[in-house]
């Protein structure tokens, strides 16, 4: 009878309601042959995306001081670096580089960047072992499902208290896309989500400095970390997401825990996936978009302009804001300095967040023109820009990014452009070429098509060596 009652407790102590069993049951029975075409060849897009931006953050001072710090040695590959080192700080550091830049893609029911989190710590973890390109490739799909769902019964909320979503829910993705590839048991990847979850932190108060992107890398390595440690009998809370608590009642003032398991394997969220066509904070976009389309169709100069209004939620105003950047980390979360420059110049390329560009006195000028109006009518990523001139005419425009429409095929080819530019001040024009014709190869004949590790590929080439 004791042997009886002490079973029973153990039973009790390992039963998972709610949320947590919903997710891990997903991931263990999601296989690559669940995806609908249309899925897999999104993720290569971002494989790609990722790529560019982690190549291209490869050599900037954030990153430096990473690789300086951490000196750990192993056989894992760090983009545009010689030196190897072990799986952890290698997922640390590609994620911090493919941030760096805020060029990385996004989705904004996710309010965040998922490729940054998930990709470092997916290759980290692969590069040297016997996984495929299936393999890859299923680990970030259900990694980047599940993250968006908890983004989604977390609400808006959680990204208006102040919390940087791509860090805190981003060590949620990381551990169920590491944990998948790793192959970790029931038991080990529910102990894994209360180990990543335990580390989830990240503020918007780092906006604007090499946090905000040293949280990507830091939620890509303590994913994979949580799963490591689950995998060889480390414990952690098994219903960490909807506990008493737990993540949901912690971290955000109003959850919907039904939106977590809504719709899976039905619903795939990567298709609202958006490339960044500026390297700035997304909330500067549609602002952006709209100044550019006034200019080009109106053929202004900025000297003729009298007052620029720009209106944007509230939360943009908040976050994307800053009449008086220092830095260039610092104007890539200004609405005023983006839309200065493409009143200047029509351009915002890395280029402008150089330090001579933000001190320049035109430029200032123009900012002090701009009036940023909150208002609740407006979504993320939309904005309403009326430009009037001294001579009393008024233009006005409005852009919500994620309804503009474009083809796969342009959508690609735009993403392919970006790669090359963005890449060839660091490798050559046909490494750059190589690596695109290596991940196009990744997996899409579902039944009779097997490629190999792409990290494999690509590193065979030298294409993430100096």
């Amino acid at each position: 009878m004791l042997i009886l009652i002490i079973t029973l407790k153990e039973r009790k102590n390992v039963r998972v309601m709610g949320v947590t069993r919903d997710i891990v049951s997903f991931v263990l029975s999601t296989q690559f042959t669940d995806f609908p075409y249309e899925v897999i060849r999104e993720s290569k897009l971002c494989l790609l995306d990722w790529i560019g931006v982690g190549i291209a953050g490869s050599r900037e001072p954030g990153t430096e001081i990473l690789l300086k710090v951490f000196s750990n040695k192993g056989n894992k590959s760090i983009f545009g670096h010689k030196r190897k080192t072990d799986m952890f700080v290698a997922s640390l550091v590609n994620g911090a580089a493919s941030h760096i830049l805020d060029y990385d893609d996004v989705n904004m029911a996710f309010q965040g960047h998922l490729s940054v989190v998930l990709f470092p710590a997916i290759l980290a973890a692969s590069e040297g072992e016997e996984f495929s390109g299936r393999d890859i490739l299923t680990a970030f799909i259900v990694g980047y499902e599940v993250a968006v769902r908890i983004s989604l019964a977390a609400t808006i909320n959680h990204y208006k208290i102040g919390w940087h979503t791509t860090s805190t829910i981003g060590h949620f993705a990381s551990v169920i896309a590491s944990g998948k590839l790793l192959g970790l048991n029931e038991k080990q990847l529910l102990n894994a989500m209360g180990i990543a979850g335990t580390q989830a932190c990240g503020t918007q108060q780092s906006f604007g400095t090499m946090c905000k992107s040293f949280h990507a890398g830091n939620a890509a390595r303590n994913g994979l970390f949580a799963a490591v440690l689950a995998k060889e009998g480390f414990t952690g809370s098994i219903n960490f997401i909807e506990g008493d608590k737990g993540f949901l009642k912690i971290f955000t003032k109003c959850t919907y825990h039904k939106e977590v398991s809504k719709n899976m394997k039905n619903k795939w969220y990567i298709l609202q996936n958006q490339y960044k066509i500026y390297p700035s904070c997304f909330q500067t976009h549609a602002s952006i978009k709209s100044t550019q389309k006034i200019m080009e169709d109106s053929h202004i100069k900025y000297g003729d302009i009298k007052l620029i209004k720009i209106w944007v939620n509230p939360i943009t105003s908040k976050v994307a804001s800053n009449l008086k950047p220092k830095t260039g980390t610092e104007a890539k979360f200004s609405i005023e300095y983006c839309v200065s420059n493409i009143l200047l110049k029509n351009q915002v390329t890395e280029k402008i967040f150089l330090k001579s560009r933000i001190e320049d006195r035109t430029i200032s000028e123009i900012m002090e023109k701009i009036l940023i109006v909150p208002s609740e009518l407006y979504d993320l990523d939309e904005a309403l820009v009326s430009v009037e001139l001294f001579d009393g005419r008024i233009f006005k425009e409005q852009v919500k990014m994620s309804e503009i429409e474009i083809d796969y095929n342009e959508k690609r080819k735009n993403i392919e452009r970006k790669f090359l530019s963005i890449t060839l001040p660091i490798i050559s024009l046909e490494k750059a070429k190589k690596i695109v014709e290596i991940v196009e190869k990744v997996p899409i004949k579902v039944y009779f098509f097997y490629y190999h590790h792409v990290l494999e590929r690509l590193k065979a080439y030298n294409l993430l060596e100096r």
